[in-house]
Order: C-alpha cells, then sequence, then structure tokens
C-alpha cells in the first residue's frame, strides 16, 4: 500500500513498551498496515495524548489578556493544551456565563461538567452558580439535559479561616446521593470537589469522581476500588497550596503537610487496589508534565504516573485511545519519560486527529 499523504511512527510506546513499534497514521486513524512512502515522524517513544482530567478552560488564573469566560480565552486555554501534548480534557467548571462553542471544532478532545454548583456564599463569587440544597438535583438534570456528561458539585468550602482541610459541608449527604442517583439515571457522572472528612460519605453516595480528596482514607479508597470511581488528586494546585501557606506562616500549615504525607501512602494504595487515578493541572494549567511527575514523587511508578496522563484517562473519560482504527491522538518524545518525567514539557511532536498540529527540535533545557 502507497499513501504519501501517510504517517510513519517507529517509536517505543508508552507506558510499558520496551521495543519500538511500526504505526502508521491514514485518513486520520491508527494502522498497523504498512505504507510504502509514508513520512516518519520523529521521536522515539510515543504515547496517547495526553489528558487534563481536571481543567478549568474558561478561567485565565492570569496567564493571557483575555477576558475570563471567552471564547478567545477557551481557545487560548486550548492551544496551550497542544504545546504540552494533551489532547484531551475534562473541564471541572465553567464560569457562570461561558460556553465550550468554542471547543467543538478544536483538535482537543473535551468533555465537560458544565457549571460549579455550591450554595450561595458558599465558592468563590463569580466562578459559581448559587444553588441550594433543594434545587441540586434539578440543577444536575438540567446540566445533563444540556449535554453534559458530568455534572460538578462543591461538596464543602473553608470557613472564614479558608483552611480547605476544615471546610464547612456545602449540602447533606442525602442531597448529593440523591443527585448521583437522578444523574446515574440519564446515563451521566458526578464530580465532588472535596478537601475535607466528607471524602469518604461522598463516594458511598455515589459521586464517580473525587476532586482533590485530601481527606481520603484507605476504607474511602477500598470503596472507590469497589464503585469504579476515580481520584483526581491535583497535586501541583495542593503543593503550590502549601507551599504559599508556609510562606505565611498560617497557623494550620502542620495539616496541610500531613496531609501531604499521607498521599504518599494512599496514592500507591488507589493503584494497587485499582482505583482510576487522574493527572489534572486545576489552577496549576501551564504545569501539566509537573503534575504527572508529581504523581510519580508521591508514590505512582513512571508507569502509572504517565498510564493516569494517558491510557488510564482515556478509559475512564471515554476518550479513543492507541488503538487499531482509532483516531490518531498522539505525542512523541525524543527521550524516555520513564527515566525523567521533566521530558513530558518537551513533546517532540504533537498529533491530533491524524494532524501534526506540533513539531520542533528538542531543547537541551540543562544547557
Amino acid at each position: 500500500m502507497e499513501n504519501t499523504s501517510a504517517l510513519h511512527i517507529r517509536s517505543i510506546r508508552l507506558p510499558y513498551g520496551v521495543a519500538a513499534e511500526d504505526w502508521w497514521i491514514v485518513n486520520g486513524v491508527l494502522s498497523r498496515e504498512p505504507v510504502a512512502n509514508a513520512t516518519l515522524l520523529p521521536g522515539a517513544f510515543v504515547m496517547a495524548g495526553m489528558v487534563d482530567a481536571h481543567t478549568h478552560l474558561s478561567m485565565g488564573f492570569g496567564r493571557f489578556d483575555l477576558p475570563e469566560a471567552s471564547d478567545a480565552l477557551i481557545t487560548a486555554n486550548l492551544n496551550d493544551k497542544v504545546a504540552q501534548g494533551v489532547l484531551a480534557v475534562r473541564d471541572t467548571g465553567l464560569l457562570p456565563g461561558a460556553s465550550l462553542r468554542a471547543a467543538a471544532t478544536h483538535p482537543v478532545r473535551t468533555t465537560a461538567c458544565g457549571n460549579l454548583h455550591a450554595p450561595a456564599g458558599r465558592c468563590y463569587e463569580g466562578i459559581y452558580k448559587a444553588v441550594e440544597a433543594d434545587e441540586l438535583v434539578a440543577a444536575g438534570l438540567r446540566e445533563v439535559a444540556a449535554g453534559q456528561r458530568w455534572v460538578k458539585v462543591m461538596a464543602d468550602f473553608p470557613g472564614p479561616d479558608f483552611d480547605y482541610l476544615s471546610p464547612i459541608d456545602n449540602y447533606p449527604i442525602a442531597v448529593i446521593q440523591a443527585l448521583c442517583e437522578a444523574v446515574h439515571a440519564k446515563g451521566a457522572r458526578v464530580a465532588a470537589h472535596v478537601t475535607g472528612r466528607l471524602c469518604d460519605a461522598l463516594v458511598a453516595a455515589g459521586v464517580d469522581s473525587i476532586e482533590h480528596g485530601n481527606h481520603l482514607t484507605e476504607d474511602g479508597l477500598r470503596d472507590m476500588a469497589r464503585r469504579g470511581a476515580a481520584w483526581a488528586p491535583t497535586l501541583s494546585t495542593v503543593v503550590a497550596a502549601t507551599d504559599m501557606m508556609a510562606a505565611h506562616g498560617v497557623p494550620f500549615i502542620a495539616s496541610w503537610h500531613a496531609g501531604l504525607a499521607k498521599a504518599r501512602e494512599l496514592l500507591p494504595l488507589a493503584q494497587r487496589l485499582g482505583v482510576t487515578v487522574l493527572a489534572g493541572s486545576d489552577e496549576q494549567p501551564a504545569a501539566f508534565a509537573r503534575e504527572v511527575a508529581l504523581l510519580h514523587e508521591y508514590g505512582l511508578s513512571p508507569e502509572e504516573a504517565l498510564a493516569a496522563a494517558s491510557d488510564s484517562a482515556r478509559a475512564y473519560l471515554g476518550f479513543p485511545s492507541f488503538e487499531e482504527g482509532a483516531p490518531a491522538d498522539i505525542v512523541l518524545f525524543d527521550r524516555d519519560p520513564r527515566v525523567d518525567l521533566n521530558e513530558l514539557a518537551q513533546p517532540r511532536a504533537v498529533v491530533a486527529r491524524g494532524k501534526v498540529l506540533l513539531s520542533r527540535e528538542r531543547v537541551d533545557l540543562a544547557g
């Protein structure tokens, strides 16, 4: 077979490959059938395009001189994901008035939770939709009816001291259970922001993904494994917040350090139990590679950390993976990220739906 517009991959497939494999990209999809005169893609290592499973596309975090919630900002965030080798995202909370219409034609694949839901005064001003307990189920069903595959609930939020590890519960657990049952009946899922001790109760109530989960326990993880729930620990955000509070000498900093120490025990346990761990940048969108490196630092093997950022996340969120006949959403590297996960910060090439979006020379960052 000859196709001069086809692309050829001859690379070791991450996370677990040990020898180079030959793949071809024809008409935007992956194939094992050889194609003569196909263009060889650069990069000795290849993996399915990475997945940022906890991000906020309508928020700029001070990175772009663009209006919050605007189509232009969402497009800028998506373009930045491509530059990082991220080709699929789960938006875990749009700003009120924002829409992902700009994502509809973008090569980055997107699934979304719609708005953040919290009672009035129980989230940061301007970023959430105020929904009281007796309205939560109806609000979640409206999100699903509008096409969202996920519903995001702010299960807790700090009091006046702004200690996220000792927050106030936002909703009775029975209300969140009713939300889960209603949303599940429509074929969608529930994601819960939780940083306090409500984690295990939320899992028992039927929540599908725990976002942050600073107070997860071993029992909670076992329940997650039984139920098929996922955990997005957002370590880069938690570590950044811990460093900031330590610099300001907050009185409760010891509990934050203890929480991070506990994460070093729980992340490997989650992996052993079969809980899907998801990599998510949250408030650190420019540092997705750091989130993956932190997953390794806090107990996952390099291969497991890469899976959390690619294959495992794709399977859990319903994005196509690296297999025969699948859309060619891939990222390639010159050097093995399993040896140094900082390599993720400089992909050699990025291909989405068979189209080369980025191809660049490797820069020796140490030099």
